[in-house]
């Protein structure tokens, strides 16, 4: 039987972007642009029915590639395009009358000679405007949630009916209504700063795109499609010129362009084929065509909001604790619970029913539901205003619980631009531009890999031609084995490589421990079964890699560094950034295992790299940080659009800050707001006393997420 055919996911799929076998598609649909792949039928039916309102093509110029420039062009960002909605507005002085009506009741009750009946039908006249501007939040905390604080400020009211000394029971009454109303102003004081930062990041992309759809009409003429912005599907490609932004999250397919990448970003960086792009970066100067893998509101912009969202595997913990809490039967039982505790210790009618309003008055619903949800939404806009990208508020969760980081040295800890410096002939009367030749000749099936690209830059630079070998294979983390004609077996790579093909490295042993004690890395040439030359590289450490670490060891995560290098350059370069946890000359499934290890010690753990150079250890971890990563397709927990290691140690804060405020939140609803429900609902604490400790619970935990976000404008941007 023959054997079947690997499989190769080469295409896209039209509707989500998943990279598909065109050979091995269950679906697969003919328009008049050509074949369409999709992953199964549910994609397929989405696909058809996104096409049926399809806009006509129009006829462009060809698509030019504009060359790079020497210098960097001055950064001018453009005015974001006109939206249709803006963010919330502050509440109108108007909704204060339900206060001022507690206010009159309040001061009534306390003088003497006045109706108690009075004082009570002004109170609950207060309570009915409350009830009718608090109905936006009905959803928000649960029916039952909704209608305890004006249904308990009611009782309250009337129970100063029944009461023989009845003043400071409607003075309580009075102050429940102001409790209330305080609430509602609190909760929407602070979703304004939260929704304006959404509103500013959606408004970054612009309302309409430019699809290219070239060669469709039997002619070599490429079109484009001019149309909305949320009409682009995945897979798509738009075309982007110099000053224009972004719509989609996606990687390059052709071009090249200076483009500043994020919102926050302060200087452009060059993109060109195969580099991931953020929707709302704009190009400074020449132009792209960018493959869409996120449209709508899975762009990474658009998906701070969804943060918020409750009862999905997506969301956080605590904020499916939190919608289990708002559940009617929950609502229910908390009235049951205060019920029986007012009929149990009430001394009489008008007790038990104070006992029972304030009870119902100081429950935490809308506190418990604002203060676990909105630190999520708070941290993810943060983030992507400085390009990092959480997957969904659970891994946000996941990522604040992190104990332990492993940083992979190449490209990440240090700059992953390698520099050839030296060559050694091991043998009396080596010729080194042979040596050289030959190892250029290896290293070409290793590209681009920075030390094949420091070689070949190497000998390019002295014009030397690279031999043809046969056979030539990479094995990443063991380097190149190959045939040389008359010459037998080549080995390139480290001293593992070598001794695992039979070669001896003792001829190079003191001159190699000299370069790692420097913290070079340093590659071994063996051919016909002996050692031939010795190649020191220098792969500098990133200049902000000491303040990433240090921001890791401030939030008490322990630090390793996890490298194929040998354990003497593995330490080298550990020692300058306080680095004493190294685990040194591990291949990739290796360092896979290691990360697995760290698993098992206890604690999440977080590792830092680059795809696809370590795919194995980003794959073994809790939560895997890819730098220079954001829109592609094959995105992870955390992606990182710059390649600064600060940004990453930064997305593990932000994620703690995050969860702890949650927490924090629900421990002070849970414990305070409860606390205080039963010592009113048992009367040791006066009805006033209660209700004034409960606002200042709620002035605390309501505004928590706003504290998340610096006082200093996020966005450089400037806004119309």
């Amino acid at each position: 039987m023959a054997e079947a055919m690997p499989y190769r996911a080469s295409h896209p799929c039209a509707a989500c972007a998943r990279l598909i076998d065109p050979l091995r598609t269950r679906s697969i649909a003919v328009d008049d642009e050509g074949f369409r792949f999709f992953c199964g039928t549910d994609c397929s039916a989405v696909f058809r029915a996104a096409r049926q309102a399809k806009p006509a093509r129009i006829p462009t110029p060809a698509f030019a590639l504009p060359a790079r420039g020497d210098e960097i062009a001055s950064v001018h960002r453009l005015s974001p395009p006109p939206t249709t909605r803006g963010p919330a507005t502050t509440p109108s002085a108007a909704q204060a009358w339900p206060v001022i009506a507690a206010g009159i009741s309040a001061l009534l009750g306390t003088l003497p000679g006045v109706w108690p009946s009075v004082v009570a039908a002004l109170t609950l006249a207060g309570l009915c405007g409350i009830f009718l501007a608090r109905f936006d939040e009905r959803n928000e905390v649960g029916p039952i949630a909704w209608a305890i604080g004006p249904l308990g400020g009611a009782l309250l009211a009337v129970s100063a009916l029944f009461d023989e000394t009845p003043a400071w029971t409607l003075v309580a009454a009075a102050v429940g209504v102001c409790v209330l109303w305080l609430r509602s102003f609190l909760a929407r004081q602070a979703a304004l700063p939260i929704e304006a930062l959404l509103h500013e990041l959606k408004a970054q992309v612009p309302p309409r795109s430019r699809v290219s759809l070239t060669g469709t009409e039997g002619g070599d003429t490429p079109t484009t499609r001019d149309g909305p912005t949320a009409s682009i599907r995945a897979g798509e490609e738009v075309i982007v010129e110099a000053g224009e932004v972004i719509p989609v999250d996606g990687v390059v397919s052709l071009g090249e362009a200076r483009v500043v990448p994020f919102p926050s970003a302060r200087e452009a960086v060059f993109r060109g084929p195969n580099a991931a792009v953020l929707a709302g970066a704009q190009v400074i100067e020449g132009s792209l065509k960018v493959m869409a893998s996120r449209v709508g509101g899975a762009r990474a912009l658009f998906r701070p909001g969804t943060f918020g969202l409750e009862g999905s595997a997506q969301s956080a913990t605590v904020t499916r604790f939190a919608t289990r809490a708002r559940n009617p039967l929950v609502g229910l039982l908390i009235v049951g619970c205060a019920t029986v505790l007012a009929l149990s210790f009430g001394r009489d009618l008008a007790s038990t029913l104070g006992g029972f309003g304030a009870a119902l008055l100081t429950l935490p619903a809308l506190a418990l539901t604002v203060g676990v949800r909105a630190p999520f939404i708070s941290a993810s806009a943060l983030a992507v205003c400085r390009g990092i990208v959480f997957r969904d508020a659970s891994v946000l969760e996941r990522a604040g619980r992190v104990t332990a980081a492993a940083l992979c040295t190449d490209g990440t800890v240090t700059s992953g631009a390698a520099t050839l410096l030296e060559v050694s002939s091991l043998t009396r009367g080596g010729e080194s531009n042979e040596l050289i030749a030959l190892a250029m000749g290896a290293e070409q099936v290793a590209e681009p890999h920075p030390l094949a690209q420091a070689v070949r830059r190497y000998g390019e630079a002295r014009d030397i031609v690279p031999t043809q070998l046969r056979r030539a294979a990479y094995a990443r983390g063991m380097g190149v084995t190959a045939l040389v004609d008359g010459g037998g077996a080549l080995v390139l790579g480290n001293r593992q490589s070598l001794l695992t093909a039979g070669v001896s490295v003792a001829v190079a042993d003191r001159e190699a421990q000299r370069a790692e004690s420097e913290g070079r890395t340093v590659v071994f040439l063996a051919v016909g079964g002996r050692a031939r030359a010795l190649f020191v590289f220098d792969d500098p450490v990133r200049p902000e890699a000491r303040a990433a670490v240090q921001q890791l060891i401030d939030l008490d995560v322990e630090v390793v560094l996890l490298s194929g290098d040998h354990r003497t350059t593995v330490e080298a370069l550990a020692r300058p950034l306080d680095i004493t946890h190294v685990k040194a000359e591990l291949s990739a499934d290796e360092r896979a295992a290691e990360v697995g290890r760290l698993r098992e010690a206890g604690g999440d753990v977080a590792v830092i790299g680059r795809d696809p150079s370590d795919e194995s250890s980003l794959l073994a971890a809790d939560i895997a940080i890819t730098l220079d990563a954001v829109g592609s397709a094959l995105e992870g927990d955390v992606t990182v659009a710059s390649e600064d290691l600060r940004d990453a140690a930064y997305a593990l804060a932000i994620a703690r800050r995050a969860r702890r405020t949650a927490q924090a939140a629900v421990g002070a609803s849970l414990v305070g707001g409860l606390g205080l429900a039963v010592g009113a609902a048992i009367g040791i604490v006066h009805p006033a006393v209660v209700l004034l400790m409960a606002a200042g619970i709620d002035a605390w935990i309501l505004p928590s997420a706003t504290r998340l976000l610096p006082k200093a404008k996020l966005l450089s941007l400037p806004h119309a």
